[in-house]
Formats: C-alpha cells, structure tokens, sequence
C-alpha cells in the first residue's frame, strides 16, 4: 500500500469517525430540543394555572372587602338599635 493510500484511508476512517460522533451529538441535541420544548410547554402550562389562580385569589380579595363593608354595615345598624333600645 502507497503512502498516499494509507493516508487516504486514514483520511477516511477519521471522516467516519467524525461522521459518527456528528451524528451522535446531533442525537442528543435533538434529544435537548426535545426536552426543553416539553419544559416550554410545562411552563406555559404553569403560567396559565398561576394567572387562575390569580384571578381566583383578587376575585376572592373583592369578596371580602365586601363582606367586610356589610359586616361593618350591619355592625352600624346594631349599635343603633342597641342604643334605640337602651333609650
């Protein structure tokens, strides 16, 4: 075997091997891709449950401040009728 062929060859088998480790580490970043995109849809998932939540939490806040305002409502009208009574 010439000199020039044994480098061709070795020139081939280090392409081979190039070729194989590429694709290897194309594998594992489609592999990657794969994994954050299913992170990207939990956390999309997340964000909408949170922003619920939110809601269901200032809904409930504004109920409060409601019942707050009738309670010292009602507490008002009973100290009045304490005081209508006591006279």
């Amino acid at each position: 075997m010439s000199a020039s062929t044994q480098a061709l060859e070795s020139l081939k088998r280090e392409i081979e091997k190039e070729t194989r480790d590429l694709q290897e580490k194309e594998r594992e970043l489609d592999k990657h891709k794969a994994e954050a995109d299913k992170i990207k849809q939990e956390l999309q998932k997340a964000e909408g449950e949170a922003a619920k939540l939110e809601q269901e939490v200032d809904r409930i806040r504004q109920q409060m401040s409601q019942h707050q305002s009738e309670l010292s409502r009602m507490q008002e009208e009973l100290e009045k009728i304490t005081k209508t009574d006591k006279k």
